[in-house]
């Protein structure tokens, strides 16, 4: 009778861990399934965190590369405009410089060629250039214009004479302004003033 009682308890014992074994087999998808959206619930808090913070360095990227490239710009229309300021108007012409008309022109051609917008120019003057020489011509659209300018000596700006120098004289000329660049999605959009100068020397 014992035995029998033993060999009944190990036969529901038996089952009973056969049916324990089946449920959790059964009842692994729904598991496995509240596992994953757990875990893609966590991979859409993170992306919540992660993205907005990989948008704005991107975005810093893009705006930075776009000063940059507004910096380059402006320095090439102003060495341009300094280029064409020393040439004279003809080559049979006895050094007749070109008008500033002509300087301004050449400085937004290369402006507009980039889509900057050449109401953005403000006025510059180096700091050599604090008290102006004889030579500078008014403020032109906010771009200054010296013609006859001693380009060897930075310190201080000063026009050429006909004086001999030792070293000799470099004359030239000097073209420069400003530039208004706005960075946006800033508060109020934030503004800098991209600075640009440039001299070019009068070949006799």
């Amino acid at each position: 009778m014992g035995a029998l009682v033993t060999d009944s308890l190990q036969v529901g014992t038996t089952r009973w861990n056969m049916l324990s074994r089946i449920h959790i087999l059964l009842s692994l998808p729904t598991r496995l399934k509240r596992l994953a959206t757990e875990t893609r619930g966590q991979e859409i808090a993170e992306a919540a965190l992660v993205l907005p913070i990989a948008f704005l360095i991107l975005l810093g990227i893009f705006w930075f590369g776009r000063a940059y490239n507004v910096y380059a710009t402006v320095t090439h229309a102003a060495a341009e405009g300094a280029r064409v300021a020393a040439t004279p108007t003809c080559a049979t012409c006895t050094n007749v410089p070109q008008s500033d008309v002509a300087v301004f022109a050449e400085i937004t051609s290369i402006l507009q060629a980039s889509n900057l917008d050449i109401n953005q120019i403000r006025a510059y003057a180096p700091p050599a250039y604090a008290t102006l020489p004889g030579g500078c011509d008014p403020l032109y659209n906010n771009v200054l214009i010296c013609r006859g300018i001693l380009l060897n000596n930075p310190a201080t700006a000063q026009a050429c004479t006909a004086t001999p120098t030792n070293p000799p004289a470099a004359c030239g000329t000097m073209v420069s302004f400003k530039y208004r660049f706005s960075f946006p999605f800033t508060t109020n959009y934030q503004l800098i003033l991209i600075p640009a100068a440039a001299e070019a020397r009068v070949e006799d």
